[in-house]
């Protein structure tokens, strides 16, 4: 009779300790069938991570500028926004890339400004418009000082990956900003009409709305973006 009771003894110290087992240490072989997966997860973000890196690819900013910036806009485009007799620095050395000054900053800047006034309107009118190229050796917005807040952009400018304007001086300058890859392109119109203001002087006053500013605006931006590269 004693041999049953040990054997019974010996089944139930056999289950306790399996349940023991079970509840302390048998999480390793549920362990090692997730670890395959934390694994492969582990690699397929890694792969992704490194996918999108290669996906941007980063261009010498001597072979995406144009040969002159100052040239790029088309005559009929300065012609509408500025005026036939306008003068500037388009001739100049402004808007020529500067290999020296991407070795010493890591970017080209180049500037343009072109102006005309027209005095024999009944209310004489002025025009400017100036415009810069900047490209940089790295994306625009992985600067540590971001040319637009995406907060700030605006979509329905449709030019750009990015882009913002706004509006000074009541209405007669508009200001765009627009960053694309590498590229950052800033573009400032001024339009104004030279009126009495009924106590003998003379003030200039927004003839343009802000739809006719903007399209002016980006039409500028778009031509630029269309010569880099």
């Amino acid at each position: 009779m004693p041999e049953p009771i040990n054997r019974a003894a010996t089944l139930a110290g056999g289950a306790a300790l399996a349940f023991l087992l079970s509840a302390c240490g048998g999480g390793d072989t549920g362990r090692a069938e997730r670890e395959p997966d934390t694994v492969a997860g582990g690699a397929e973000g890694a792969e992704e991570t490194a996918a999108a890196e290669e996906a941007v690819e980063l261009v010498d900013p001597m072979e995406l500028a144009p040969d002159h910036l100052c040239e790029v806009l088309s005559q009929d485009t300065l012609d509408e926004f500025v005026g036939p007799g306008r003068a500037g620095n388009q001739e100049g050395e402004g808007g020529v890339p500067d290999p020296d000054s991407l070795e010493n900053t890591g970017q080209l800047t180049m500037t343009c400004i072109t102006t005309d006034v027209d005095i024999d309107a009944e209310a004489p009118r002025s025009h400017s418009l100036t415009y810069s190229l900047e490209i940089s050796e790295e994306l625009q917005m992985d600067d540590y000082v971001l040319p637009i807040e995406e907060s700030e952009a605006d979509p329905s400018l449709g030019v750009g990956e990015l882009a913002a304007i706004e509006f000074q001086r009541e209405g007669t300058s508009a200001e765009l900003t627009v960053v694309d890859g590498q590229v950052l392109v800033k573009v400032t119109y001024d339009a104004d009409e030279v009126v009495d203001d009924g106590a003998g002087d003379y003030v200039g006053v927004a003839y343009l709305d802000e739809e006719e500013m903007t399209r002016r605006a980006v039409t500028v931006a778009e031509e630029i973006l269309a010569a880099v590269g």
